[in-house]
């Protein structure tokens, strides 16, 4: 990828122009990411889970401290990256692994927010080292305030980080910005076929040959599908294993009793009146 790449956007963006809350959608946006993580590392999804993987790209990953995540920008740590000494020969499989990184810090914004940020009304507090991300007129009272505290290398600050993506945002389109999504030429706003084009790329970077916006979709729904039917399936065998258990235990206690002799097992329930008075 070249020195000057772009902020990175993947499939995740896809989900935050959506403004879907439901559970459904919070399933997909789930599985999407965690195929995305699973194709770069190249690892069985049925044996990684999201977390696994969020946490192996945080541990490759060089941010000084993890309370930055939600606030970095990419292309700092891109640029920062590349110009290291030990990065001017990466191999394709760390390049993946530090791209992975780089996913993972936009993914940390949440999906209902990112889209709903208003940077025209936003502040940079230098004073105090905060950033207040003023929300969207329906909900003008929403301010999101995070701490951004200095770091030893001014180029891995998180103050300078989103200060500096606020200030080149409202530079490029001086009439306002009314969200944080990439656009693309003419105050164009980014559509999801966009979205889906630039994750496409993003994997041919990667050489990962034969996948695209339409196979990771596929691919989560049917490994989401898959992990839902297993799950199923375990919760079938632990209700037939309680049967079961069950079973034998009263089939034990019958064994003991004939054992002893105990012809009448309800013998001691009242005898039920005849017809005749007897």
């Amino acid at each position: 990828m070249k020195k000057d790449a772009e902020i990175i956007l993947t499939e995740v963006f896809a989900f935050h122009t959506k403004q879907n809350n439901s559970v459904a959608s919070a399933k997909s946006h789930k599985a999407c990411l965690t195929t995305m993580l699973s194709l770069i590392y190249q690892e069985n999804l049925a044996s990684s889970t999201t977390s696994k993987l969020i946490n192996k790209a945080l541990a490759n990953a060089t941010i000084p401290h993890r309370r930055y995540q939600n606030i970095w920008n990419i292309r700092i740590l891109f640029n920062h990256w590349r110009q290291l000494k030990q990065n001017k020969y990466l191999n394709n499989y760390d390049l993946q692994i530090k791209i992975a990184s780089l996913l993972m810090s936009v993914c940390f914004f949440r999906p209902n927010e990112i889209a709903e940020i208003r940077l025209k009304f936003s502040n940079i507090n230098e004073s105090e080292n905060q950033a207040s991300l003023r929300l969207a007129p329906k909900q003008a009272n929403a301010i999101e305030t995070y701490e951004v505290y200095e770091t030893d290398n001014e180029k891995l600050s998180p103050k300078l980080a989103i200060y500096e993506l606020t200030d080149r945002q409202k530079k490029q389109f001086p009439k306002g910005t009314d969200f944080l999504l990439r656009h693309k030429g003419f105050n164009k706003a980014t559509t999801t076929k966009d979205i889906s084009l630039q994750l496409t790329q993003l994997l041919r970077e990667l050489k990962i040959i034969g996948a695209s916006t339409y196979s990771i979709r596929h691919s989560a729904t049917t490994e989401l599908a898959k992990l839902e039917q297993t799950k199923q399936l375990g919760n079938q065998q632990v209700i037939q294993a309680r049967i079961m258990k069950g079973q034998t235990r009263f089939l034990n206690k019958e064994v003991r009793q004939g054992e002893k002799g105990e012809t009448d097992y309800y013998s001691h329930l009242p005898r039920r009146p005849s017809k005749t008075g007897q």
